[in-house]
């Protein structure tokens, strides 16, 4: 997994954040792809943990684990009037 968009050293910390996520939750993790997380805006450097939670919700939707109906009324839904909320996309491509 690879965290692109200007993210700092604590973001990075947040790719085993979900890994350990994926392991106790039950939450299948994409083993034969490789996973690009792309953090946005791309020109503002991402500081903190506030993509703990965007990943791996970013994750399961591009592997199909939860769909957009799971994500309605929230932050992360693809018509959310919120546009302060960290947004993470999700590129899967063959290992």
């Amino acid at each position: 997994m690879s965290v692109v968009g200007l993210p700092d050293a604590a973001v990075n910390q947040s790719k085993e954040h979900v890994r350990a996520a994926n392991s106790n939750s039950g939450f299948l993790a994409p083993y034969d792809k490789r996973v690009t997380i792309n953090l946005a805006p791309t020109d503002v450097r991402k500081t903190g943990p506030g993509f703990d939670l965007p990943i791996p919700i970013g994750l399961r939707a591009a592997t199909g684990q939860i769909t957009s109906e799971h994500l309605e009324g929230t932050p992360w839904s693809v018509s959310s009037p919120w546009t302060a909320v960290p947004m993470c996309y999700v590129l899967l491509t063959s290992a």
